[in-house]
């Protein structure tokens, strides 16, 4: 839910940071978002090899802190046209592959862990969390924004998402290698 929460300043912030601040033109931003898809599906590809190499639980929380990490070049983006749109491109490449190889192996060890009866009711459960971080994060974000500013609401919104992907680096999970061995 905390993940949700900062998620959703951008879901609200993003389309305005780029077309107000750094000036890009509506068809620009879609070509800058369409790179976040290349980048989904190249984390697609890689989530198997990270998983394989670093184990299930460290996949998720290096995956996840690149992520978050990408973020911040968001609102690092100087409010230049070309420039900025190359920072939002990069954020949108190394953030979607790293976010898409953390969701992979999440969503593995949630199946793995889940009685197969309760994974609908389950699946539900975190589907309402999720949804309700992201209303709290919209509505907290836009507070924000008109108070503090767009670009800095974006930064807090960075901070949160990886302070969120740390937290699983302080549980068991971090050692987790296969999703036979448990945590």
């Amino acid at each position: 839910a905390m993940q949700m929460v900062f998620f959703a300043f951008f879901g609200g912030l993003y389309a305005l940071f780029a077309l107000k601040t750094l000036h890009l033109t509506q068809s620009a931003l879609g070509v800058t978002i369409a790179v976040g898809g290349i980048g989904a599906l190249v984390g697609a590809v890689l989530a198997p090899w990270i998983t394989r190499g670093l184990g299930v639980g460290l996949a998720i929380i290096v995956s996840g802190a690149v992520s978050a990490g990408a973020f911040f070049l968001i609102p690092l983006a100087p409010a230049d046209p070309v420039t900025g749109m190359l920072f939002l491109m990069a954020s949108q490449l190394i953030g979607d592959a790293f976010g898409v190889a953390a969701v992979i192996p999440t969503t593995s060890l949630q199946q793995a862990l889940i009685a197969p009866e309760a994974m609908g009711r389950v699946g539900a459960i975190f589907q309402v969390v999720r949804g309700a971080g992201w209303i709290a994060g919209a509505v907290l974000g836009g507070v924000l924004a008109a108070t503090i500013g767009v670009r800095e609401t974006l930064a807090i919104g960075c901070a949160g998402l990886l302070l969120a992907a740390l937290i699983p680096a302080f549980s068991p999970i971090r050692r987790l290698g296969t999703l036979g061995e448990g945590p």
